[in-house]
């Protein structure tokens, strides 16, 4: 039979098998999804940068969405907004930046997110 994932899957146990000693590294994924259920008043509380390489979050405004999502998560998880992080799609749009933050700003009932976790950097004075 041809290719495909079943193809690669039996390329790596046959390597696997091959190999007298090897190494598994296991990382966290770099992305989560949220979708954030928005009423009509209720900001999604997330404070962003645009800039021309994405849109970063700077801060979550306390009571808001965002923040409420972040305090029903366990600490431990990496699925919370934190400053620092990229989003990069709202509801489905996410090509560039600009669209990217007019579409956070504009968004209103379900507001799907995806974001890529980094790390904030400080900056020394």
């Amino acid at each position: 039979g041809g290719g495909g994932a079943g193809g690669a899957a039996e390329s790596m146990r046959v390597a696997m098998q091959a190999a007298k000693n090897w190494v598994l590294t296991v990382r966290r994924s770099d992305r989560f999804e949220v979708t954030l259920v928005r009423q009509k008043d209720q900001q999604v509380g997330l404070k962003v940068a645009c800039h021309d390489a994405g849109v970063r979050v700077i801060s979550i405004v306390p009571g808001s969405l965002a923040a409420r999502h972040n305090e029903a998560q366990h600490p431990d998880e990496g699925n919370r907004f934190a400053p620092g992080h990229e989003i990069v799609a709202v509801n489905g749009v996410r090509t560039e930046p600009r669209r990217i933050f007019d579409a956070l700003k504009a968004a209103a009932g379900d507001v799907h997110i995806v974001v890529r976790i980094r790390i904030a950097r400080r900056r020394e004075c």
